[in-house]
């Protein structure tokens, strides 16, 4: 029998336009931890066998008791008809409905083909429509292959009641053919059976989960839905997708996964005036995984609607009435939107949707919090920290911080542009910026802070913080750095006073270090990690170029500077690393390593260019990717 931790069910109703009072979150009793692999398979067979009996026969009892197999035709079936029996299939195997009009009855009809979803868990499908009987137990979409041969019964149903408006058949049409109509990314593709399924679900909640862009599910309740599968289908479809696509499953990347995305895509489409929290996570998952393969138009215009259905459900104000779990959903939710609107934005606030002024909302909590569900201000001490015994301690809310300062350097910087005389604000508008950076996160990354935190799954997250605290400092140094591309005009620096612009010079070379010394101790850890945050490619990215630049620069610190050849060498090191860290299918990574390689090794870019005759330095596979390595940190 199962164990009560894991038949404990999480109920999650979300908010809709018609009455906000309706979301509610049922608390838990007690905390759940990860389940590995081996019990998701034992869980699964423990639903099976508890279940009644999927596989069955359909008879039809005839005179004298004899029992004749029924191949669901239309009544009288074929056996009955053939051995001249009373066939009993009419009578129960069409169910009528009245209709929404209440003047015509619409009846029920046994398919001959199974459905989608009895296909991927390979099951016996009754073949009923519109809905097979598993379906219906489980709550489920059912939907069946196109005919290849019925074009008389398609024209017949086609056809529309003369009880159906015009307006109800279309809206009915529209969203029947966007659910069944193959996507563009290589038509339909089911869901792995549940044993693969939960192991994707687990995979992502240990790899990818700790990374701050994806911390906005919580894993107790997304687990033992997918066990009892009841998760939104798009919702674990986004999942799946995301966590084959990180981990490098080539069984399902990339022809799987694409279709899972536009599945995603399509679900949202299909119910676009009922938002929920659940479509709104599947979207935000599907996003991300536009971002990841390089289809960065179609995930920008795709945040437009996540955005617009999170204000839809208010999302940027607190629930005070509902459970702490609940409450702290909604919050991660939020702040994963406006660091993705960070991002997108880059410092245009014209291309801003969510200002975090316009955010009303607490920081996220600490995860142990999180997995309890208690509130956020709960003693640390009296939270289980985990499996692997090394807690958390509130690296999300820390990311959150230093996500609100990258956005305002990258405004700063938009606006410095245009100057052409100097500026008495910038000096301390720099030294407001960096105090606020000290009030973060006061202290820097320790050697032994990094092992203790690479025997858990927190290690992606803690780097995470501390490479963007790192960069957040050479965004703001960078802008004195006379002649670099990321700089404010020459106007601008000749006013600020020369000892303020070397020692800005120097602490802008003291942190690209730091930043590349991270990604080396990162790097000797073992086991490796095994998903490693997009902050440590684009950080290095940033950091290689700054030394790079420095080391050739008049304003080279003649005390702690750095040699042209150090410097060399310190770039090709970053761009080893990267290389070792690249994610299976990850669009970004592959551009800064063409990128970076182009800068570090001229010679063979010189041969490139020579053989292409024309200049290869942007040339690239994504549109405008210069411009998002340059501008993604500010």
């Amino acid at each position: 029998m199962l164990t009560s931790s894991f038949t404990r069910r999480l109920d999650v109703d979300v908010v809709g336009f018609a009455d906000p009072d309706d979301s509610r979150l049922m608390t838990i009793g007690g905390s759940c931890n990860r389940i590995p692999p081996s019990w998701a398979i034992y869980l699964e067979h423990e639903r099976f066998f508890a279940q009644p009996h999927l596989h069955y026969l359909l008879v039809d009892l005839a005179d004298g008791g004899a029992k004749v197999r029924c191949h669901g035709g239309p009544p009288p079936c074929t056996n009955c008809q053939r051995l001249d029996f009373d066939c009993s299939f009419g009578d129960g195997g069409a169910t009528t409905i009245p209709s929404a009009s209440g003047s015509a009855a619409v009846e029920m009809r046994r398919g001959a083909r199974a459905c989608l979803e009895c296909r991927s868990l390979k099951s016996r499908c009754t073949g009923k429509l519109p809905s097979c009987a598993a379906c219906l137990r489980r709550g489920k979409t059912c939907t069946y292959p196109e005919p290849k041969r019925t074009p008389a019964r398609q024209a017949e149903a086609s056809t529309p009641a003369v009880s159906d408006t015009p307006t109800t058949t279309a809206a009915a049409s529209i969203r029947h053919d966007a659910a069944r109509s193959p996507t563009s990314d290589g038509g339909h593709h089911p869901l792995p059976p549940l044993r693969d399924r939960l192991h994707l679900v687990i995979d992502f909640f240990r790899h990818v989960h700790p990374l701050p862009s994806f911390a906005f599910l919580n894993e107790e309740s997304v687990t033992q839905r997918c066990l009892e599968e009841t998760i939104d289908e798009a919702l674990v479809s986004a999942i799946c997708a995301v966590s084959a696509l990180l981990l490098g499953h080539s069984r399902y990347h990339p022809v799987a996964t694409s279709a899972w995305a536009a599945a995603v895509e399509t679900a949202v489409w299909a119910n676009l005036e009922h938002p929920t929290i659940f479509k709104i996570q599947a979207l935000l998952l599907a996003i991300q995984y536009r971002v990841l393969v390089g289809d960065f138009g179609r995930g920008f215009m795709l945040f437009s609607l996540a955005s617009r259905s999170a204000a839809a459900l208010r999302l940027m104000y607190e629930r005070t009435d509902l459970s702490p779990l609940a409450q702290e959903i909604r919050r991660r939710l939020m702040w994963s939107l406006v660091m993705m609107d960070v991002g997108f934005a880059t410092g245009l606030p014209e291309c801003e949707v969510y200002p975090v002024e316009t955010v009303y909302l607490r920081l996220p909590g600490p995860e142990e919090a999180f997995t309890a569900d208690c509130d956020p201000d709960t003693d640390p001490t009296l939270l289980d920290p985990g499996l692997d015994g090394v807690a958390e301690g509130g690296l999300l809310a820390t990311y959150v911080q230093l996500g609100k300062v990258r956005r305002d350097l990258m405004r700063l910087r938009r606006e410095l542009q245009p100057i052409t005389q100097p500026t008495p604000l910038l000096v301390p508008t720099i030294d407001g910026i960096v105090t606020s950076l000290d009030e973060i996160l006061p202290r820097r990354c320790s050697a032994a802070e990094l092992r203790r935190y690479a025997g858990s799954r927190w290690l992606a997250r803690y780097l995470a913080v501390y490479l963007t605290w790192h960069q957040c400092h050479c965004d703001a140094y960078r802008l004195l750095l006379s002649g670099y591309k990321e700089a404010a005009p020459d106007t601008v620096v000749h006013g600020v006073p020369p000892t303020y612009v070397a020692r800005s010079v120097a602490s802008c070379l003291d942190h690209a270090r730091a930043i590349i010394a991270i990604m080396h101790d990162a790097n000797a850890l073992s086991p490796r990690l095994r998903v490693a945050p997009p902050d440590m490619a684009i950080c290095g990215y940033h950091a290689a170029r700054l030394v790079l630049f420095i080391s050739s620069s008049p304003q080279n610190p003649p005390d702690t500077g750095i040699t042209e050849a150090d410097a060399l060498t310190q770039a090709r090191s970053v761009l080893d690393i990267i290389k070792q860290q690249q994610k299976p299918g990850a669009a970004m990574d592959k551009v800064i390593i063409k990128v970076l390689g182009k800068i570090v090794h001229p010679a063979a870019a010189a041969a490139d260019q020579a053989e292409h005759g024309r200049d290869s330095s942007g040339d690239c596979k994504l549109p405008n990717a210069r411009f998002r390595l340059h501008d993604t940190r500010g």
